[in-house]
């Protein structure tokens, strides 16, 4: 038993758990029991509901006769499961929900403690592993799982901004319960009024959710008399960017806390930006001194309205004058991600609905894979039918594909993801298994034109494009790739031209623009039309970005001029 994989020992449990469902189904039709019961879960999507009851009623629920599904199971049609199998269910029986924290991550394990019990466990999850952090609050159950101990079914996590409220909630009502049952333990309330911690935490999650909107809604007021004031004093973007930081550090830092940005007298800012740099959340000289900026002058703006906010605004200033310090701390921290800030700065302005639908699909495709690893497919690794039809539907650049039976490369957009999340290193694949790295996870905190500059870097890499568009000769695509960014930019912005006259420069190679013309259309930088007109536009953003690169390439091309120069003067 102990030599079983953890591949082979869930392959039993999912075994052992569609021949339990499939009981449970029959029994449930013939006694009726749904039209009796009240599950209370949060509306995260029907499946997460429907798993989350699948567990509880296996477990918990007990007939008339005092017994459990699993328990009727095992004595009525025990013959129709193997040895481990039963194993298996024997165990999960024994298993009762409860509140458990993540204490330490180490390889493939995690070790947790049961709150409710003060028991502490170290869990053999080598899937979760990746995805889950110290810290983090599940509603769960551990159970033994031939030989390990795993979570059983699925986790719903709870936000740490409500786990106090959470367990003030169960306290109050298992000590109810004992007004009536003096010798309920713990375990016993667990196991036999766990519907009552769903409620509690469904109870819970409504409530953050509105406190969650009413921290927002305050926000947005403290912003608006912000932004006002900036008006007067500074430029459009630079107002844009000290709004952007303050929704950041508010969502990083105050959110989770239950505090507003009229709390920031109560920040310690040397730990702030010791901590932000250390997490990743400031990574460059210019996320310093950006931020910097923007808490001096909001703090300036709050300290001229109430006298409170003086000695952090005095604090912030001094920060301001040894910011070296942290400089040199930055230095000490590797960026998960090289951005091209030049052109992250261009096109912040400049972002158009194409780009902005790019941006948000691929957070949408980020969060897809967070929420659960996907299974893929064992010869090449690709996602799955079934999740590939659910993400397109999600898509605002989904793709309308007429295949009975498509796979990842008939959805380009969701192919693209694919490729350029393992490229960065979003990605990982484990096994058969693609889950978010801790780079997936920073990547979704990233401004919108950062995002966007990545994408631009990456997808107009050659090793990229000739990956996506299978071409193999490098120095054809390096040329094709320098004609079409000729070609587009000698077009005027915002104006129709019929695609037929750029294609003459592509006769050797229609497969190039054919194939990479797509991705430019994802990226906002232009817009084709192939039926009926055959026309192609040139978008705003795209003349920006095209005359971003050509004012590069002038540049890098001066700059060789006079090195060379230099080095005739120095013969």
């Amino acid at each position: 038993m102990q030599d079983l994989t953890y591949k082979q020992i869930q392959k039993i449990d999912k075994s052992a758990t569609k021949k339990l469902l499939k009981y449970i189904s029959k029994e449930i039709q013939d006694e009726s029991i749904l039209d009796k019961l009240e599950f209370f879960y949060p509306d995260f999507g029907e499946q997460k509901h429907t798993l989350a009851f699948n567990v509880w009623i296996s477990i918990d629920f007990m007939g008339k006769d005092g017994k459990t599904f699993i328990e009727k199971f095992l004595e009525e049609k025990s013959g129709v499961l193997t040895e481990q199998e039963k194993d298996i269910l024997i165990e999960r029986n024994k298993s009762n929900i409860s509140l458990f924290e993540v204490l330490d991550i180490d390889g493939e394990f995690i070790k947790v403690v049961d709150l409710l019990q003060n028991k502490s466990y170290k869990l053999w999850e080598p899937e979760l592993a990746h995805t889950i952090s110290i810290g983090d609050f599940a509603l769960a159950r551990v159970g033994n799982l031939l030989g390990y101990f795993t979570f059983v079914g699925d986790i719903s996590y709870l936000p740490s901004s409500i786990k106090s409220m959470f367990l003030e909630e169960v306290f109050i009502d298992f000590n109810r319960l004992r007004l009536n049952f003096q010798t309920l333990t713990m375990k016993e309330y667990l196991k036999k009024y766990s519907i009552n911690l769903y409620k509690i935490y469904t109870n819970c999650i409504f409530e953050a959710m509105e406190m969650d909107e009413d921290i927002v809604s305050v926000l947005y007021d403290e912003l608006d008399e912000f932004e006002a004031y900036l008006g007067l004093k500074v430029s459009k973007s630079i107002v844009k960017r000290y709004i952007a930081n303050l929704i950041d550090f508010f969502e990083y830092y105050l959110a989770d806390e239950d505090l507003t940005l009229y709390d920031l007298d109560q920040v310690d800012f040397h730990y702030f930006f010791k901590d932000a740099i250390k997490e990743g959340f400031i990574v460059s000289q210019e996320d310093l001194n950006s931020y910097i900026a923007t808490f001096k002058n909001y703090l300036g703006f709050l300290s001229n309205k109430d006298s409170d906010y003086k000695e952090v605004y005095k604090e912030l200033l001094n920060i301001s004058k040894t910011r070296f310090d942290f400089m040199n701390q930055l230095k000490l921290v590797k960026s998960p991600f090289v951005i091209d800030k030049e052109l992250s700065n261009i096109v912040s302005d400049f972002l158009n609905e194409d780009a902005i639908s790019l941006i948000m699909d691929y957070d949408k495709f980020m969060l897809y894979v967070l929420d659960k690893p996907l299974d893929l497919t064992e010869k090449n690794k690709y996602i799955k039918r079934k999740n590939l039809l659910e993400m397109n539907k999600i898509l605002e650049l989904s793709n309308h594909v007429d295949k009975d039976s498509p796979n990842q490369k008939d959805f380009p957009i969701i192919h693209m993801f694919y490729k350029l999340s393992l490229n960065l290193g979003l990605l990982s694949i484990n096994g058969n298994k693609l889950s978010v790295s801790n780079k997936g996870t920073n990547y979704l905190r990233l401004r919108d034109e950062d995002k966007y500059a990545l994408f631009f870097q990456h997808i107009w890499k050659s090793e990229f494009i000739s990956e996506l568009c299978d071409i193999e000769n490098i120095n054809i695509l390096e040329k094709s790739k320098k004609d079409l960014m000729l070609s587009l930019s000698s077009l005027s912005e915002n104006t129709n031209y019929e695609i037929g006259s750029i294609l003459p420069k592509f006769s050797n190679n229609l497969k190039f623009f054919f194939a990479s013309y797509i991705y430019l259309q994802y990226l906002g930088i232009i817009k084709c039309n192939l039926y009926p007109n055959y026309e192609i536009k040139l978008t705003s953003l795209g003349k920006t970005v095209l005359n971003f690169l050509e004012s590069r390439n002038n540049r890098k091309h001066e700059c060789s001029v006079i090195n060379l120069e230099s080095f005739k003067k120095s013969r």
